[in-house]
Parts: C-alpha cells; structure tokens; sequence
C-alpha cells in the first residue's frame, strides 16, 4: 500500500480554501495567545478562533489509517508504536484496539491531561529531540505533524532520535508548501511552526537519518487556491 493513502480524505479536515478564508480574516489581529503559543486549550480547542484546530476530539478517524500501517509495515499483536507528537493520543487508541504496543510522546502538558482515557496511562510529556525510551524500542515510530514545529536547526537530532528508538521503520506526516508564499502562509496559519521547508529539504533530511522510512507531505495552503 501507497504511505500516500494512510490517511486519506479523513472526515473534519479543512480544505485549503478554508484555511485561506480564515487565515485572510485574522489578518490585522495576533489569534496567537500565549496559551496557543504553549500547546494549551486555544491551540487544539479554542472555537472561537479563527486559527488552530478549534476543538480537538475523538471521532475515530483514524481507525482505517491505523489498520492500514499494520498491514503494509506487517505489524502483528504485540509488536510497539511510538506515536511522536501524539496529541490526545486518537492515533494510539486505534493501534491499541489493533492489540499493538502503544506510548505516545508530546510537548504539550494540556494535551496529555487531555488524552483519550485508554490510552491516557501510555502518553507522557516529552521533547522529540530527547526522547524518553531506550534503543531499538519500536517497531514503527509514527511522527504526524510534528517536525515543522522543530527548529531547523535541531531537526537533524529529533531525527536520529527518532532512528535510534526504531527497530523497524519510521512515518512521518509533515506541513510542507511548494513555494514561498505557501511556507509563508504555514507560520501565519500557525506561529507555532518553525521549520517551514520544502518537500525536497525534508525529503534528503529523512533520507540521511539512517533509518527505513516514509515521508508524506500535506500541503495545508495552495498558492492556486483563490477565495
């Protein structure tokens, strides 16, 4: 199976067009509070802001995301996952379902105490540049959405944290824009980006990591998307 199709066209996700509407109607104002600069309620569940995910909740999307990596890693009961960044841990929950393994990593302590109660007791408040495991852990380590929030230049020490606890393979999910004014509008839709790069950076990044992986990239802004 494609790494392309892990994900899909998953319900609640915003379009492009979407984000560009919203993106032009904070303009002239910062949605940036310092709770949202630190991971807290107004990044992941804040309605009232224009930008952010605006409630953060369970809806089992990603049941057929997970089923779909334990099929083309081979994946079998038992063996571990590493979600990296894993949020309130909705990826984990269904790799648990699935009889894997599961602990989860993330930066945000409002995450962690918000985490899906079966899996709450497997995530833990952590830097993906210092991750809290020994070598060779994990059969999949699974970073979506994490690395742009990683300065550039430590992005090459979250990587080979990264290969160091993997004893299988790594998958990484990363907001990436094809041109400037799209990595541009990647640090206005979200402050809390930093290393806003093109596909062909990640790409020789994950490459020199030493480490058997896949990489996907979602394009969040499109420079052709007119509102």
């Amino acid at each position: 199976m494609d790494p392309l199709e892990f994900f899909g066209a998953q319900s609640g996700g915003r379009s492009a067009e979407d984000r560009q509407s919203r993106l032009a109607r904070a303009k002239g104002h910062s949605p940036f509070t310092d709770d949202f600069l630190a991971f807290g309620y107004d990044f992941f569940d804040n309605p009232s802001l224009e930008l952010g995910y605006g409630g953060y909740r369970y809806d089992g999307r990603y049941a057929s995301a997970a089923a779909k990596m334990c099929s083309h890693y081979g994946l079998r009961p038992g063996d571990c996952v590493l979600d990296v960044g894993c949020a309130k841990g909705f990826l984990l929950r269904e790799f648990q379902r699935l009889g894997l393994q599961v602990l989860g990593v993330d930066v945000s302590e409002y995450a962690v105490r918000s985490a899906h109660p079966d899996v709450a007791d497997q995530i833990c408040i952590g830097d993906i540049c210092r991750l809290p495991l020994p070598g060779d852990w994990a059969d999949l380590v699974v970073a979506k959405a994490v690395l742009p929030y990683v300065s550039p230049d430590s992005v090459d020490q979250a990587l080979a944290e990264c290969a160091r606890v993997c004893r299988g393979n790594a998958f990484f999910l990363v907001h990436s824009g094809q041109n400037a004014d799209e990595l541009e509008s990647l640090g206005e839709w979200d402050a809390n980006h930093r290393a806003m790069k093109t596909p062909e950076w990640w790409r020789k990044k994950i490459r020199a990591m030493g480490c058997p992986s896949d990489v996907v990239f979602n394009f969040l802004f499109r420079s052709d998307v007119e509102i």
